[in-house]
């Protein structure tokens, strides 16, 4: 699992409180605020860029199954919603992610 997320205001403390303990003993934990600290040869850098794409990327989960394609819930969109008030996307996310889980 591969978790990206970042200092935006918007969603730090949702992240860290409700995302994070569920997957930080089994994700690698990419915070995009310390970006340009990131090792170029790192194995979970190479997946955020590949998973990640180049637009809506943080936050972002990849969740990796044996044998199946990685699902990827992308949080950015939905946490553009949650700021206007229109919390449903995030919590949609969320029971996906937990269903995955």
């Amino acid at each position: 699992m591969l978790l990206v997320y970042s200092d935006s205001p918007i969603w730090h403390e949702y992240i860290t409180t409700q995302i994070l303990p569920l997957v930080q003993e089994r994700a690698v934990v990419l915070y995009w605020s310390e970006c340009k600290k990131w090792s170029r040869w790192s194995l979970g850098v190479a997946v955020f860029h590949h998973f990640g794409g180049a637009r809506d990327f943080n936050p972002l989960v990849v969740f990796f199954q044996p044998l199946r394609l990685a699902k990827i819930y992308r949080f950015w969109l939905a946490f553009k919603d949650w700021k206007r008030g229109y919390k449903e996307p995030v919590e949609r996310l969320m029971k996906e992610l937990l269903a995955s889980l």
